[in-house]
């Protein structure tokens, strides 16, 4: 038995915690399929980089974002999806739209609720001036039009405040029911559900002196941890195969293959039933390869073996993010077959492992938090073959193709191709010495463990698909 005796395998599904960015004004915006793509909530110094919001088989944001008035009532997209308390979601500068699946809504978060909720009344005190919420039984036994009597009498407190308010062509929606009014000083300041009113001491010295401001939702939660770095990171209009980076040793056959064989390679996040918001347990991703232009593709079990999976959103080559589902697993090989909504997608074959030889030049493609957008690529050569290496769960995988090209962490799942764009392996695993966090190799599942795996599981399914290969 080979052994890596003296290497750590690291399993690559994994998210990334990258700083968190607020909106700032750009110059464009583009149509997409369903949809629009918008630079304007970019802070980074990539002018073309930003967000897309769209129509898709997960969720009608677009749609929902122009009814609500797109960015003159809501602002700009200031993230990608992401989910919250197990709902998929979008933010903007001024609001976090939520699509509810059970309703068939879309739905405003009460982000300052939330942050009490969180325990961030305290940061938003000395960061904002925003008093705490306070508990309060006054609702209870009330009909809701004594409700919201009750709490919109608060505005009568400063008169500006309230013109603020009902200015807004749908207050109860865009800001909620006001919850705390209170004097902090050099300002008078409403918290409501979902924005924060504050109106400055005109004996303020500050040139804020006299004026009323709404603060956006951007500023709320920047320095907080309620919305992840990776969904505040902005990406690319679309695929666009010219801006891929290789190294000049890559020869332009290779490249061209490179890039047609990218396009099969789709981005694999799991979404649970948790009632929990932040990016965690229940919510990973890594990649897959399709290998049929029906959907159907392949991806580690590791990737998709999650507590609490309710299904996947998976992220095309175009940038759409479609439904798919498990259709198959096998934790003997670490590898899973899952289906992908739509057809007609562009798809890779499956080389044979007899063919891979020592010092060839091959590639690694996936998606990683790390880079966010588009899929990447790292380019080495075949470092060893058969390698073996034990799983956390104790299961031995074998047939190990060893690689030094760089793999990131959601690479898992994910192709290893030779200079003919065959899939020779899936990436699943990098190894480091001990005590090192650099990874030392990439190890992938030989092609003909893949195609036997995926010939099983197809069968036990019961599903008819094109040949990976013989």
């Amino acid at each position: 038995m080979k052994k890596l005796a003296t290497l750590l395998a690291i399993f690559l599904v994994l998210a990334s915690l990258m700083p968190v960015a607020s909106g700032q004004a750009a110059t464009q915006d583009y149509d997409l399929p369903n949809g629009h793509f918008y630079t304007q909530g970019n802070a980074t110094t990539n002018g073309s980089d930003g967000f897309g919001i769209v129509d898709d088989a997960v969720a009608p944001f677009w749609t929902s974002y122009q009814q609500m008035g797109g960015p003159d009532v809501l602002g700009y997209p200031i993230s990608r999806r992401f989910v919250w308390y197990g709902l998929v979601s979008q933010a903007t500068q001024r609001a976090l739209l939520q699509w509810d699946a059970s309703t068939g809504q879309m739905i405003l978060a009460n982000i300052v609720d939330i942050m009490h909720q969180e325990g961030y009344d305290e940061f938003l005190r000395l960061r904002y001036q925003v008093p705490p919420l306070i508990p309060d039984s006054g609702d209870d036994g009330l009909s809701w039009d004594q409700v919201m009597a009750r709490h919109l009498a608060l505005l009568d407190l400063d008169p500006a405040v309230r013109d603020a308010y009902f200015a807004d062509p749908d207050p109860f929606t865009h800001f909620g029911l006001p919850m705390v009014a209170q004097d902090m000083g050099s300002a008078f300041v409403v918290r409501a559900q979902r924005a924060v009113i504050k109106h400055w001491k005109t004996g303020d010295a500050s040139p804020q002196a006299g004026q009323i401001a709404v603060l956006s939702l951007a500023n709320l939660v920047k320095g907080t941890d309620l919305i992840s770095a990776a969904a505040l990171q902005p990406e690319r209009v679309s695929f666009d195969a010219t801006e891929v980076s290789l190294p000049d040793s890559v020869s332009p056959e290779f490249r061209n293959v490179i890039l047609r064989t990218m396009p099969a390679v789709v981005k694999v996040t799991t979404i649970g039933a948790s009632d929990r918001f932040r990016s965690g347990g229940q919510l990973s991703s890594g990649s897959a390869v399709i290998f049929d232009s029906a959907g159907y593709a392949i991806t580690n079990n590791h990737v998709v073996n999650v507590d609490g999976l309710e299904r996947l959103s998976i992220r095309v080559a175009d940038g759409q993010f479609l439904n798919g589902r498990v259709v198959a697993a096998d934790t003997s090989t670490d590898l899973a077959v899952i289906k992908i909504d739509g057809a007609d997608f562009a798809a890779a074959t499956f080389g044979h492992s007899a063919a891979v030889q020592v010092g060839q030049q091959v590639a690694a493609i996936g998606y990683s938090p790390y880079v966010p957008g588009d899929p990447s690529v790292h380019v080495g050569s075949v470092t060893g073959v058969g390698r073996e290496i034990y799983e956390p769960n104790g299961v031995l995988l074998k047939q190990l193709v060893q690689t030094d090209a760089g793999l990131f962490p959601g690479y898992s799942g994910g192709p290893l191709i030779n200079e003919s764009g065959e899939i020779i392996g899936i990436n699943t695993a990098v190894t480091t010495r001990r005590g090192q966090l650099d990874p030392t190799h990439g190890l992938s599942i030989s092609a003909d463990a893949a195609r036997s795996a995926v010939q099983e599981m197809m069968s036990q399914a019961g599903v008819a698909y094109s040949s990976t290969g013989q």
